[in-house]
């Protein structure tokens, strides 16, 4: 059963760091897009590179720590 457990887990935590990336993504994007100075597109742009690799490395340690559990 546990196996089975840890393949249904890895789509499905994939998907919910997919969706959180694209909503950071969306929400960083119109802000970029609606900056009108350089300090204020260089501070959203690396919000969005930071929002997305703190997303990526929380579900990498979710699963980790999931599957440790089920072990």
């Amino acid at each position: 059963m546990l196996p089975i457990l840890k393949l249904m887990l890895f789509p499905l935590l994939g998907g919910i760091v997919f969706l959180a990336g694209f909503r950071a993504y969306r929400y960083f994007n119109e802000k970029i897009i609606s900056s009108r100075s350089l300090p204020a597109l260089l501070l959203y742009t690396g919000l969005l590179i930071a929002v997305n690799i703190s997303i990526v490395v929380v579900g990498i340690l979710t699963l980790v720590k999931v599957y440790e559990w089920l072990s």
